[in-house]
C-alpha cells in the first residue's frame, strides 16, 4: 500500500478516536477534550505533510 494512503487511513482513524476523547471528555473529564483536539490537529497535519510530500515526489526545481 503506497505510503500516502496508509497514511490518511491511519489519520482518518485518529481523527475518529480524537471525537470519541473529545464526547467523552464533555461528559467525564474535560482535559480529554484538549486531548482529542490535539490528536485531531495532529493527525490532520501528519496527512497533509505526507500528501505534499507524496505530490512532490520525483520533481526537482531548477533556478533560471
Amino acid at each position: 500500500m503506497p505510503k500516502a494512503r496508509a497514511t490518511r487511513i491511519a489519520a482518518k482513524i485518529g481523527q475518529g478516536l480524537a471525537i470519541v476523547f473529545m464526547i467523552v471528555g464533555l461528559f467525564y473529564n474535560p482535559f480529554l477534550v484538549f486531548i482529542g483536539a490535539f490528536v485531531f490537529m495532529a493527525a490532520g497535519q501528519e496527512f497533509a505533510a505526507t500528501r505534499s510530500a507524496a505530490l512532490m515526489d520525483g520533481k526537482t526545481a531548477a533556478m533560471r
